[in-house]
């Protein structure tokens, strides 16, 4: 069995009351759970892309000649986009 170790923290009340709402639903058994598997992602690095792509993709995304889209329009397009995908999958 792993070694524990306890710590008090404190936290905003708002992540207090995620962490209450999750275990109450049962996503976890303890607040402690909760919290450990947090720090576990946080650690687990896998997922990022390597720093050297993401310096590419960010150069890029700067140096990109086309005029910017405003947020507005990018969330409506995500919208229509995924209306139009619901449709589809509804249709026998």
């Amino acid at each position: 069995m792993a070694r524990t170790e306890k710590l008090e923290i404190t936290l905003p009340a708002e992540q207090a009351e995620l962490i209450r709402q999750r275990v109450a639903r049962g996503d976890y058994e303890s607040a402690d759970q909760m919290v450990a598997a947090a720090i576990e992602a946080l650690d687990d690095e896998s997922w990022l892309p390597p720093p050297d792509s993401l310096r590419r993709l960010v150069k890029q995304a700067i140096d990109d000649p086309r005029p910017a889209v405003p947020a507005e329009q990018v969330f409506a397009d995500l919208r229509e986009y995924l209306e139009g995908q619901r449709s589809r999958e509804a249709q026998p």
